[in-house]
């Protein structure tokens, strides 16, 4: 059985941000590192788990349990009424 791919922190930050909506852009500014930078990690992502579109990469790790549906919406990102 194949292992899963495994990220550095700094892609897995990059995905995350990715699955709760966010631009390269905005990304950038929420980790303090140019644009080019988050581009780049989330390609390096992307060819980890060998896909070439984000929606694609964030089932993936979704999947695999990089990141779980608790992590892309914590309550402080997205406040729900009650």
């Amino acid at each position: 059985m194949p292992l899963r791919p495994v990220l550095t922190d700094r892609q897995r930050d990059c995905v995350l941000w990715v699955a709760r909506g966010k631009s390269d852009w905005e990304i950038s500014q929420i980790l303090g590192v140019g644009e080019e930078t988050v581009a780049r990690h989330i390609k390096q992502a992307c060819e980890r788990y060998g896909v070439n579109k984000r929606t694609y990469l964030v089932i993936l790790t979704l999947f695999d349990g990089t990141l779980t549906f608790a992590d892309i919406f914590r309550r402080r990102y997205y406040p729900f009424p009650g």
